[in-house]
């Protein structure tokens, strides 16, 4: 059994299958990253509680709640993401349903959708979405363009890599080009590689994880505000 009750002070989540079984939370926690600690998988019960919580706040994310149209018509964005280095490219779509956006299931297991304000303020899961689907998307949603994801120059991000805790059998690192971040480790068997899109590392979404030291990450993020700040020039 999982139930999250809002209460005055407070949220509650109880997980019959965890340990600790019921957790506290302040309403800043249970917040942060759509509802990230909430653990909660039914998107539409996730919506009904970030809808909740979202008048407590004044933040992007918080507006997107308070001003999303309740008729929104259901629509499809798609785009190709050309990862280059010869490899083949990848189609990406985003189902807009409600508050929900769904995507392709690529892995067992994996969640297929998120929360429409982790969309519009941190951007797609899915690497590489261009310029005029980022557009449509904020013409479609009618909200603030000032909250939406940045937009950013992909092909002007250049090829870098970096490399720390380095041994005898491996090391962990990171490496940028193009619309996406791969950030994680590798030592012999025991391997545990991420890959991001660039607009979710450059608006710090809560599931982007570099694990790199501070120097590292504030080259790989100077890099990449580069980018933002030549597609804003256009």
């Amino acid at each position: 059994m999982h139930t999250v009750e809002l209460r005055d002070d407070a949220v509650v989540v109880t997980d019959t299958n965890s340990l600790p079984s019921v957790r506290t939370l302040t309403f800043a926690e249970a917040w942060a990253g759509s509802g990230r600690m909430l653990f909660v998988r039914e998107p539409d019960r996730l919506v009904g509680i970030l809808r909740a919580l979202a008048p407590r706040f004044d933040d992007a994310r918080a507006r997107v709640w308070r001003d999303l149209r309740a008729d929104l018509s259901p629509r499809r964005m798609m785009w190709t993401w050309d990862r280059g280095g010869g490899r083949e490219p990848i189609e990406c779509w985003l189902e807009l349903d409600g508050a929900i956006a769904r995507r392709p299931e690529r892995s067992s297991g994996e969640v297929a959708w998120q929360t429409i304000d982790d969309l519009y303020v941190h951007g797609p899961t899915q690497p590489g979405i261009p310029r005029d689907v980022r557009a449509a998307l904020i013409e479609h949603l009618g909200l603030d363009p000032r909250d939406a994801f940045p937009a950013i120059a992909h092909a002007a991000i250049p090829a870098r890599s970096w490399s720390w805790d380095v041994r005898d059998d491996g090391e962990s690192g990171a490496s940028i080009g193009g619309a996406a971040v791969v950030a994680g480790y590798q030592y012999r068997q025991d391997m545990g590689w991420s890959e991001y899109a660039v607009e979710r590392v450059v608006t710090r979404a809560a599931d982007v994880y570099l694990w790199a030291p501070s120097e590292v990450e504030g080259e790989l993020r100077a890099t990449l505000a580069a980018a933002v700040a030549l597609e804003e020039r256009r």
